[in-house]
C-alpha cells in the first residue's frame, strides 16, 4: 500500500476507516425508511451534522473547483436532510391527528 491524502498516508486501517464512514451514509438510506420516525429523526439530525462537519473540515484548504462545489452540493443536501428530519414529528403528530 503506499501514497497519501492530503498528507494522510493510506493504510488499511485509513481504507477502512473510509469505508465505515461510507457505508454508514449508504445504510442510512435504507435505515430511514425502517426505523421507527423518531429514532430515524435523531439518527439523522446526528448522523448529517456529523458529515456536514466531516466536509467542512475536508475541505480546507482544497484548492480544486470540482472538489470545493461537490462538497458544496454534498453540504446543501445534508442540509435538507437535517431540515426534512427536523420536520417529521410535526408531519407525524399531523398524520396522526387526521386519522382520528
Amino acid at each position: 500500500m503506499g501514497g497519501e491524502i492530503s498528507g494522510i498516508q493510506i493504510t488499511e486501517a485509513f481504507l477502512f476507516a473510509i469505508s465505515i464512514y461510507i457505508a454508514i451514509a449508504s445504510a442510512m438510506v435504507f435505515l430511514s425508511l425502517v426505523l421507527r420516525p423518531t429514532v430515524a429523526r435523531a439518527s439523522n439530525l446526528v448522523l448529517a451534522a456529523v458529515y456536514v462537519v466531516s466536509t467542512v473540515a475536508s475541505a480546507i484548504g482544497e484548492t480544486s473547483g470540482y472538489y470545493l462545489l461537490l462538497s458544496a452540493g454534498e453540504i446543501a443536501l445534508l442540509l435538507l436532510v437535517i431540515g426534512y428530519a427536523w420536520t417529521w414529528p410535526r408531519a407525524e403528530r399531523a398524520a396522526s391527528d387526521a386519522e382520528r
